[in-house]
């Protein structure tokens, strides 16, 4: 099958990782696949990192993604597309601009990456990445029938949890866009509950976004200069994670969560709040501690529990690998894509 992968963000996030693990899902599975993605923001550079290996995979840059300026993108993408002549394109985000550029040339689906479906009711394939996203689909209109829940994915090698040493600073780590969403001021102001208990610990924050000066004020006000690093974009994800004994999501709100995964795969015992995507991939005691969220106390609390518990930590993230290998490895959320996929493209052509 021929497979057009459409993401047109420019900033780095899940949406585009979640574009490349599509990429590495397909290929590996014999397909070959169209990859069009934005100019800035890291992915063309990721991609032609992919086309070393897979040479049935191929590239389309565009430099613009909406406004009165799109037209030359959607021209673009249009002329390409017609010409790779895919069974069905995948639409990322972006969706009414990737819509209009592909449309008439091959079945459209598209992914539930945040918490709305504009525009989904004209797509021939819906993928929710929960239950709670897909009966948001179904509460918009979308028919049942064209949703299916496909969860993100991630590759190995899988790590085994190691049982925490006593050691003089519990280093915790933070990852993600630095987005009011993401939560990471409840974060910061968990972390100086936890200083001012007496408590040695240090954040590592990896990320970029929006609230970035914001936070690094919060961290100066806060007098945590000491006890809070920002990293900046972590493209090194294994580095990040082995220097790590706890990892934190402190999101308000998380359609899915990639991070959580990834975090789950280095074998990283993990506090996350209690809401979208997270609920889904972890267990309350089981896999994880559970926060409330916008609640630093709440985080602080359940931090201080794991830091306090070292058996309870590696016993959280021994069931986590075993739950992310079990249910999120690409391997096995690959094939259920590709079902979803080879379904919507023969339904069309027939």
């Amino acid at each position: 099958m021929k497979i057009t992968n459409i993401m047109l963000s420019n900033r780095l996030g899940g949406i585009g990782q979640a574009y490349l693990d599509y990429n590495e899902a397909l290929l590996e599975l014999g397909h070959t696949v169209q990859g069009i993605c934005h100019y800035d923001g890291g992915w063309r550079e990721a991609t032609e990192q992919q086309m070393l290996r897979y040479p049935r995979l191929s590239m389309l840059n565009v430099k613009e993604k909406g406004g009165p300026k799109v037209l030359p993108s959607l021209l673009k993408i249009r002329f390409a597309v017609s010409k790779f002549s895919p069974d069905i394109i995948v639409i990322h985000n972006y969706v009414r601009v990737g819509m209009l550029a592909t449309v008439g040339i091959a079945p459209q689906v598209s992914i539930t990456h945040m918490f709305k479906c504009k525009h989904f009711e004209k797509l021939n394939g819906v993928i929710a990445l929960t239950d709670e996203l897909s009966t948001l689909c179904e509460v918009r209109g979308i028919s049942k029938d064209r949703i299916r829940i496909i969860p993100n994915m991630i590759n190995g090698p899988f790590y085994e949890p190691s049982l925490r040493s006593e050691q003089p600073v519990v280093k915790i780590g933070g990852l993600g866009r630095l987005d009011k969403e993401k939560g990471f001021s409840d974060l910061i102001d968990a972390m100086a509950e936890l200083v001012h208990k007496g408590l040695s610990v240090r954040l590592l924050l990896g990320g970029k976004g929006f609230e970035e000066e914001s936070l690094m004020l919060q961290v100066q006000k806060l007098g945590l200069d000491k006890h809070v690093e920002f990293l900046g974009f972590v493209s090194d994800k294994q580095a990040f994670f082995e220097k790590i004994d706890l990892f934190v999501i402190p999101s308000t709100e998380e359609p899915f969560g990639i991070v959580a995964i990834e975090a789950m795969k280095f074998g990283i015992p993990t506090v996350a709040t209690a809401v979208g995507g997270l609920k889904t991939i972890f267990t309350d005691g089981a896999n994880a501690l559970f926060a409330e969220p916008a609640n630093p106390h709440s985080l602080a609390i359940a931090i201080e529990r794991l830091i306090a518990d070292p058996r309870l930590a590696h016993d959280l993230a021994y069931q986590a690998s075993l739950d992310v290998q079990a249910n999120y490895r690409l391997p096995v959320v690959s094939k259920r894509l590709e079902s979803a996929l080879l379904k919507w493209a023969d339904a069309t052509a027939t």
